[in-house]
């Protein structure tokens, strides 16, 4: 199944869950079946405890969660290169205040 089909199985809906990404269909919020699977649950644990929920709802939760991780780690790198710009800007701005400081004292 490709990614794009697998997060078709993730809805978000402002009325469900307070928002936060669900199993369509249900009320199992991505977060939880994460947190079930750090706690050592199986896949097939996870579907004998909620039935009608498959493999490829299972592996939706981890792929949207992957994909929200980059989606911050991008954010982050761009904002740190954005950072650095505008730190190159600000020594640049100072340094060619100095040196007008400077060739004014000559004058």
């Amino acid at each position: 199944m490709e990614n794009k089909e697998l997060l078709e199985r993730i809805g978000i809906n402002p009325k469900v869950m307070v928002g936060k990404p669900v199993i369509k269909g249900t009320r199992l919020t991505v977060q939880y079946i994460l947190k079930l699977l750090a706690d050592g649950f199986s896949f097939a644990d996870i579907k004998k405890e909620y039935d009608g929920i498959t493999d490829e709802d299972i592996t939706a939760c981890l792929l949207a969660k992957k994909n929200t991780y980059e989606e911050k780690l991008r954010i982050l790198k761009s904002i740190k290169k954005g950072g650095e710009e505008i730190l190159q800007d600000r020594i640049e701005n100072h340094l060619n205040e100095d040196l007008s400081d400077f060739i004014h004292e000559l004058d």
